[in-house]
Protein backbone atom coordinates (compact mmCIF):
# COMPACT_ATOMS: atom_id res chain seq x y z
CA UNK A 1 0.00 0.00 0.00
CA UNK A 2 1.21 3.28 -0.79
CA UNK A 3 0.21 6.72 0.60
CA UNK A 4 0.71 10.40 -0.29
CA UNK A 5 1.30 12.51 2.37
CA UNK A 6 -0.56 16.26 3.26
CA UNK A 7 1.71 18.85 4.70
CA UNK A 8 0.38 18.05 8.18
CA UNK A 9 2.29 14.94 8.75
CA UNK A 10 5.49 15.99 7.77
CA UNK A 11 5.52 19.13 9.72
CA UNK A 12 6.94 17.08 12.94
CA UNK A 13 10.33 16.59 11.33
CA UNK A 14 10.44 20.34 11.25
CA UNK A 15 9.65 20.08 14.68
CA UNK A 16 6.39 21.83 14.11
CA UNK A 17 3.18 20.14 15.86
CA UNK A 18 -0.33 20.48 15.72
CA UNK A 19 -3.24 19.12 17.84
CA UNK A 20 -4.31 16.49 15.05
CA UNK A 21 -0.44 15.33 14.22
CA UNK A 22 2.30 15.06 16.78
CA UNK A 23 6.02 13.66 16.81
CA UNK A 24 4.51 10.82 18.77
CA UNK A 25 1.88 10.22 15.53
CA UNK A 26 4.95 10.81 13.19
CA UNK A 27 7.31 7.91 15.49
CA UNK A 28 4.19 5.61 14.02
CA UNK A 29 3.65 6.31 10.76
CA UNK A 30 7.54 6.21 9.89
CA UNK A 31 7.06 2.43 11.90
CA UNK A 32 4.53 1.31 9.83
CA UNK A 33 5.20 -0.95 6.83
CA UNK A 34 3.37 1.54 3.96
CA UNK A 35 5.07 3.44 1.98
CA UNK A 36 4.63 7.06 2.43
CA UNK A 37 5.03 9.36 -0.51
CA UNK A 38 5.91 12.53 -0.67
CA UNK A 39 5.30 15.61 -3.25
CA UNK A 40 8.22 18.18 -3.44
CA UNK A 41 6.07 20.69 -3.31
CA UNK A 42 4.66 20.15 0.10
CA UNK A 43 8.23 20.72 1.49
CA UNK A 44 7.41 24.48 -0.28
CA UNK A 45 3.83 24.82 1.74
CA UNK A 46 5.93 23.67 4.38
CA UNK A 47 7.79 26.42 5.04
CA UNK A 48 5.33 28.76 3.84
CA UNK A 49 3.64 26.88 7.09
CA UNK A 50 6.44 27.85 8.93
CA UNK A 51 7.64 31.45 8.09
CA UNK A 52 3.37 31.94 8.58
CA UNK A 53 3.88 30.49 12.63
CA UNK A 54 7.06 33.24 12.76
CA UNK A 55 5.04 36.19 11.44
CA UNK A 56 2.06 35.44 14.00
CA UNK A 57 4.58 35.02 16.44
CA UNK A 58 3.44 31.57 17.45
CA UNK A 59 7.19 30.63 16.77
CA UNK A 60 9.72 33.22 18.36
CA UNK A 61 13.33 32.15 17.99
CA UNK A 62 13.59 32.49 13.63
CA UNK A 63 17.38 31.10 13.75
CA UNK A 64 16.07 27.65 15.47
CA UNK A 65 13.04 27.77 13.42
CA UNK A 66 15.60 27.84 10.31
CA UNK A 67 17.76 25.08 11.75
CA UNK A 68 15.10 22.95 12.26
CA UNK A 69 13.79 22.22 9.29
CA UNK A 70 16.69 22.69 7.63
CA UNK A 71 17.82 19.95 9.99
CA UNK A 72 14.27 18.42 8.74
CA UNK A 73 15.19 18.56 4.90
CA UNK A 74 18.47 16.59 5.48
CA UNK A 75 16.50 13.75 7.53
CA UNK A 76 14.03 13.39 4.82
CA UNK A 77 16.68 13.04 1.99
CA UNK A 78 19.31 11.24 3.66
CA UNK A 79 17.66 8.80 6.15
CA UNK A 80 14.86 8.07 2.85
CA UNK A 81 11.88 8.36 5.81
CA UNK A 82 9.83 9.09 2.70
CA UNK A 83 9.76 8.30 -0.92
CA UNK A 84 9.70 11.72 -2.98
CA UNK A 85 7.56 11.95 -5.89
CA UNK A 86 8.82 12.56 -9.17
CA UNK A 87 9.15 16.45 -9.98
CA UNK A 88 8.21 18.02 -12.50
CA UNK A 89 5.71 15.16 -13.69
CA UNK A 90 3.99 15.75 -16.75
CA UNK A 91 1.08 13.33 -15.99
CA UNK A 92 0.35 15.06 -12.56
CA UNK A 93 0.71 18.17 -13.73
CA UNK A 94 -2.20 17.69 -16.43
CA UNK A 95 -4.08 16.05 -13.87
CA UNK A 96 -3.94 19.11 -11.46
CA UNK A 97 -5.17 21.30 -14.09
CA UNK A 98 -8.00 18.75 -14.88
CA UNK A 99 -9.05 19.21 -11.70
CA UNK A 100 -8.71 22.93 -11.47
CA UNK A 101 -11.05 23.41 -14.26
CA UNK A 102 -13.40 20.38 -13.22
CA UNK A 103 -13.80 20.97 -9.56
CA UNK A 104 -12.84 24.34 -8.81
CA UNK A 105 -10.17 23.64 -6.24
CA UNK A 106 -8.30 26.83 -5.34
CA UNK A 107 -5.75 25.77 -3.50
CA UNK A 108 -2.66 25.00 -5.17
CA UNK A 109 -0.97 22.33 -3.40
CA UNK A 110 -4.33 20.90 -2.85
CA UNK A 111 -4.75 20.10 -6.48
CA UNK A 112 -1.13 18.71 -6.66
CA UNK A 113 -1.22 16.12 -3.64
CA UNK A 114 -4.68 14.93 -4.96
CA UNK A 115 -3.34 14.59 -8.72
CA UNK A 116 0.10 12.90 -7.08
CA UNK A 117 -2.20 10.12 -5.53
CA UNK A 118 -3.90 9.48 -8.25
CA UNK A 119 -1.22 9.07 -10.60
CA UNK A 120 0.38 7.04 -8.01
CA UNK A 121 -2.39 5.07 -7.10
CA UNK A 122 -2.47 5.90 -3.90
CA UNK A 123 -4.43 6.65 -0.73
CA UNK A 124 -4.53 10.54 0.21
CA UNK A 125 -4.25 11.26 4.23
CA UNK A 126 -4.94 14.74 4.86
CA UNK A 127 -6.71 16.96 7.65
CA UNK A 128 -8.23 19.02 5.45
CA UNK A 129 -12.00 19.29 5.47
CA UNK A 130 -12.67 20.36 1.64
CA UNK A 131 -10.06 17.68 0.67
CA UNK A 132 -12.09 15.07 2.71
CA UNK A 133 -15.36 16.16 1.42
CA UNK A 134 -14.40 15.34 -2.50
CA UNK A 135 -16.47 12.50 -4.37
CA UNK A 136 -13.96 9.56 -4.85
CA UNK A 137 -16.87 8.07 -6.68
CA UNK A 138 -17.87 11.33 -8.19
CA UNK A 139 -14.43 11.93 -10.30
CA UNK A 140 -12.75 8.55 -10.47
CA UNK A 141 -10.95 9.72 -13.20
CA UNK A 142 -8.92 12.90 -11.43
CA UNK A 143 -8.93 11.84 -7.90
CA UNK A 144 -7.11 8.87 -6.10
CA UNK A 145 -8.88 5.91 -4.73
CA UNK A 146 -9.68 7.02 -1.05
CA UNK A 147 -8.90 10.09 0.69
CA UNK A 148 -8.36 10.37 4.51
CA UNK A 149 -7.33 11.95 8.20
CA UNK A 150 -4.94 10.41 10.57
CA UNK A 151 -7.81 9.08 12.92
CA UNK A 152 -9.30 7.05 9.85
CA UNK A 153 -6.14 6.08 8.91
CA UNK A 154 -5.23 4.83 12.41
CA UNK A 155 -7.83 2.82 12.67
CA UNK A 156 -8.39 1.07 8.84
CA UNK A 157 -4.96 0.50 8.26
CA UNK A 158 -2.63 0.70 11.33
CA UNK A 159 -4.62 -1.35 13.31
CA UNK A 160 -4.04 -4.40 10.84
CA UNK A 161 -0.37 -4.25 11.56
CA UNK A 162 -0.16 -4.72 15.57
Amino acid sequence: MLIVLDTTYILPIFNIEIDVFRKKDLKVLLNSKIEKLVSPHILIEAKWVLYSLIKRGVIRDFNRAVNDFNDGLQIIREKNVFKLAEYPDPEVDLIESKIFRTIGLRDYFDRIILATAKVYDAVLLTEDNELLKLSVVKYPELLPMNIMNWGEFKKEYLSQET
